[in-house]
């Protein structure tokens, strides 16, 4: 197993690789887990607070260890065909990674930045610090569509994962929500 290990990318994924990688604990094992914005664990899609959100998976298939298919639903004390609150989804996963580092032999250090580069010995942050890197775990996992995109520049115009925005909306009026997949409906069920 590598001893210098960098994750880049602290959502879901890249925490998930570390809780993985802590429970297998080699002693001198370091991982650095980049993370440019202030969530750990929670991504997109598992930091929205207000519990209409909800997962598109039952509560006992959503486990981050292979090896027990109903550790979610156990810790959270759920019916495993539940639909949960994806905010609770997010809160588990903190609680593994908790776990995980607590009672691990290697070390981990959550490097707030952002990777800029990437070569045989090293990743490279925006602010020019080096991290040294036997590995490098690719975890960047999705972004928020406030990129550019073929809608026009409108202030009306909101993305799905903008919990703040959607709640601020006047009670009165008219919404037009473009698509019919789940993050639709959840707008819907907020708005509602």
């Amino acid at each position: 197993m590598p001893r210098n290990v960098v994750i880049v990318g602290g959502g879901v994924s890249g925490v998930t690789v570390a809780i993985h990688l802590l429970r297998r604990g080699a002693r001198g094992l370091h991982i650095d887990l980049v993370e440019r914005g202030p969530w750990l664990g929670k991504g997109i899609a598992y930091r929205v607070d207000n519990p209409v959100f909800r997962l598109n998976v039952p509560a006992g298939r959503m486990s981050l260890d292979p090896g027990r298919p109903d550790d979610f639903a156990t810790w959270a004390a759920a019916d495993g065909a539940a639909f949960l609150p994806r905010a609770t989804f997010g809160a588990y996963v903190l609680a593994r990674f908790a776990e995980a580092v607590d009672g691990s032999s290697g070390a981990l250090r959550v490097v707030r930045g952002e990777a800029v580069g990437i070569d045989a010995r090293c990743v490279r942050l925006a602010d020019g610090t080096e991290l040294g890197a036997d590995a490098v775990v690719l975890a960047t996992g999705i972004e928020p569509r406030v990129a550019p995109s073929s809608l026009p520049a409108d202030a009306r115009i909101l993305d799905a994962w903008d919990e703040r925005g959607l709640a601020d909306l006047p009670r009165d009026g008219r919404v037009l929500v473009l698509g019919a997949g789940l993050s639709a409906l959840d707008v819907v069920a907020l708005l509602e």
